[in-house]
């Protein structure tokens, strides 16, 4: 995936949308379905469906919004209708190599990190097992690193190490909700069905 803009509330019981979309002041839109892939690639637009017993919300403005520092309306209320699932928000666009990841459990934030353009932004909480795993993993190719050397400092090339491991990390984190591997992965975001909420 070259995008992502997706929140995951676990483990939702008796999910009614109908009080969802109450809370949040969206209306259900009367469309067809899309696929949850295809709705990574849409600028506007607020999307949601099931799978298995997580819910998926998939909009660009509210994924980002779990990223700034100032709380917004959304990211407060779906924090008090699911305060005690886990929540997890991952953002990726390849086009600035952004990407993004929080865990909230509790209410609380477990773990934050986002970043783009060789800076990290925010990265707060504890390391998470699929940072462990990276953790000793050196992200780039031999032929890749002589390149960086030529045209980069070293500063340098430790920003795009840890941007390049931000970025993978954000995408192994999909392997914990939709698939034992990537394959597995895409086929569900093209199985999963979402219904547009708000425009």
């Amino acid at each position: 995936m070259d995008k992502l803009y997706i929140i995951i509330i676990c483990h939702v019981l008796n999910f009614n949308q109908a009080s969802f979309n109450k809370n949040f002041g969206f209306s259900d839109i009367k469309s067809d379905t899309i696929a949850l892939y295809n709705t990574q690639f849409k600028s506007t637009g607020v999307y949601i469906g099931k799978f298995n017993d997580n819910i998926v919300i998939a909009s660009p403005e509210y994924v980002t919004d779990f990223f700034i520092k100032k709380s917004s309306k959304f990211k407060a209320e779906l924090i008090k209708m699911f305060p005690k699932n886990q929540i997890t928000i991952l953002l990726l666009s390849s086009a600035t190599d952004l990407y993004g990841y929080c865990l909230m459990k509790n209410s609380v934030t477990q773990r934050i990190r986002c970043g783009a353009d060789l800076e990290t932004y925010i990265n707060k909480g504890n390391l998470l097992p699929e940072e462990n795993q990276l953790k000793d993993l050196y992200p780039f190719s031999e032929e890749e690193t002589k390149e960086f050397h030529k045209k980069n400092s070293k500063a340098e090339i430790k920003r795009l190490e840890q941007n390049e491991i931000g970025v993978r990390v954000t995408k192994l984190l999909l392997l914990r909700y939709f698939g034992k591997n990537y394959t597995e992965v895409n086929n569900n975001f093209n199985k999963i069905l979402m219904t547009q909420i708000s425009e």
